[in-house]
């Protein structure tokens, strides 16, 4: 008789568990979208930009490359992390592309002066999406 109540019990507490769980799961999914979501937001690059550098490869390669970067982060030093988004060569001779851009990247250097690089965004637009950014954090856990 005892393992009788001891197993209906045991049978109904799994129940319940699982009927809490799911409960809680449905609940709580789209506060975890949109905490989820506001992050992806919050770790996108911060602006868009390039600088320009002349390399020289031999006696015969000169060219240009347009190096156009996204910032990761920002220094209170003047630096910025960036990252590279894509490389540009211009040349007024024929140069192999592959090795040149190979020559571009082991010479990159992914901290460099914020006032070396031509940004292609407003800071005052990059303040203005970051207020939005927390506003809209503040709303969503209110």
């Amino acid at each position: 008789m005892i393992a009788i109540i001891l197993g209906v019990l045991l049978i109904s507490s799994g129940v319940f568990f699982i009927y809490f769980y799911n409960s809680l799961n449905k609940k709580y999914d789209h506060l975890i979208d949109k905490v989820g979501f506001l992050l992806d937001e919050l770790n996108k690059p911060l602006r868009n930009g390039y600088y320009t550098k002349d390399y020289t490869q031999g006696k015969i390669y000169n060219y240009t490359a347009y190096i156009y970067v996204i910032e990761k982060d920002r220094y209170t030093n003047g630096d910025s992390k960036i990252e590279i988004n894509n490389i540009e060569l211009i040349s007024d001779t024929d140069i192999n592309k592959f090795s040149a851009k190979k020559f571009v990247l082991e010479s990159f250097k992914s901290i460099k002066k914020t006032a070396d690089i031509i940004w292609l965004e407003s800071e005052q637009t990059i303040k203005e999406q970051r207020k939005n950014k927390l506003k809209q954090l503040q709303n969503n856990f209110k």
